[in-house]
């Protein structure tokens, strides 16, 4: 999603020991308990960020120590880490990052899609087992925070894949997200794989058709897609986080999913042009427990489930999705430099 303004001033709900040693904290932005998110005129953006009315104070937890992707076989973490709890960390170093490039070609979309879009995909590939992934969207964040940071649509559906935001002429990149959020609910996940790249259609029409099967018999996709005996695919949808270089502020947290319950999610739409995209905000509750990696480092990727198909009848949380946002660290008021990440959104099917 496309970004972000400073909000109204108002009070900061605390959780936690502020002055812990172990655990730092910063403040996160989730709309209030009643409050229904109006949605953005604007393409591809969430609602404005003064719906997001309730800022609070939360602990950070760092996710560290990390994996390197080598240590991945595959098929581990089909009912694992990744899908119960909705992230995952992983030591994964880009060719971008090394020699000839040494990090400096980011803002250039044909390097990516030689180089960083194949690399997401043979990471993601082993990290999940899955057979197929398709790099929809690559998303550039190097802006200070706006709240219409471009607001121009990705680009038509017979352009190439995957589309590219932030790279624009003119574009200095999008802002970094301070609302909590998960880009997709389930019913707009399921939604999504009917507007996709003409590209993918092939890849998600056995998909499509299983749930028009069970429709048609008046059953519910999410009670029945993987009822026991079923064959229908499983897949899922993921976003990449990785930053450019280390991150000096508004670095990027994952709540748990383990630690929400249904109720804490608010329903949300964003403005897709042809069609509503439905998403989720939450309301805030000292249950939550937020992770992140301290300074992440180029070679360290955040990989956030969006929905998985597995886990939607499985666990209460909707569609294993993890609510993400960027956060004001404490003690960054005066950093200057800005956060420059890339991220990539990701379409996975396993059989």
């Amino acid at each position: 999603m496309s970004t972000t303004a400073t909000t109204e001033s108002l009070p900061v709900k605390s959780v936690g020991s502020k002055g812990s040693k172990s655990v730092e904290g910063g403040v996160v932005h989730y709309v209030r308990p009643g409050d229904v998110p109006v949605t953005s005129p604007h393409l591809v953006h969430l609602p404005h960020i003064s719906e997001f009315r309730d800022p609070c104070r939360i602990e950070l937890h760092d996710l560290r120590p990390i994996r390197s992707i080598e240590e991945y076989p595959r098929n581990e973490v089909k009912l694992g880490e990744l899908a119960v709890r909705g992230f995952l960390g992983v030591h994964c170093p880009s060719a971008l990052n090394a020699a000839p490039y040494f990090g400096a070609h980011w803002r250039d979309q044909k390097l990516i899609d030689r180089v960083y879009v194949p690399e997401a995909v043979d990471m993601i590939k082993k990290v999940t087992g899955a057979k197929q992934a398709f790099v929809e969207m690559v998303v550039l964040r190097a802006a200070a925070r706006e709240e219409v940071t471009n607001p121009e649509p990705y680009g038509a559906p017979e352009g190439d894949l995957p589309y590219y935001d932030g790279f624009q002429p003119n574009c200095k990149g999008v802002s970094p997200e301070p609302r909590v959020h998960v880009d997709l609910a389930p019913a707009g996940a399921r939604n999504h794989i009917r507007h996709v790249h003409p590209k993918m259609s092939d890849a998600v029409a056995p998909i499509i058709a299983a749930e028009d099967r069970l429709k048609a018999l008046g059953l519910s996709v999410q009670e029945n897609y993987h009822a026991p005996g079923s064959k229908n695919p499983r897949w899922a949808v993921y976003s990449l986080w990785r930053p450019v270089k280390r991150v000096p502020r508004d670095p990027l947290a994952v709540a748990d999913s383990t630690t929400l319950i249904p109720t804490d999610y608010v329903p949300a739409n964003v403005n897709m042009g042809t069609y509503d995209q439905h998403c989720y905000t939450a309301t805030f509750s000292p249950r939550h427990k937020w992770y992140w990696l301290p300074e992440q480092e180029p070679d360290e990727v955040l990989i956030i489930t969006l929905f998985d198909s597995l886990m939607d009848k499985q666990q209460p949380i909707p569609g294993g999705g993890a609510l993400h946002t960027s956060v004001d660290l404490e003690g960054t008021e005066n950093v200057t430099e800005k956060r420059q990440s890339t991220e990539l959104r990701v379409l996975v099917i396993w059989d």
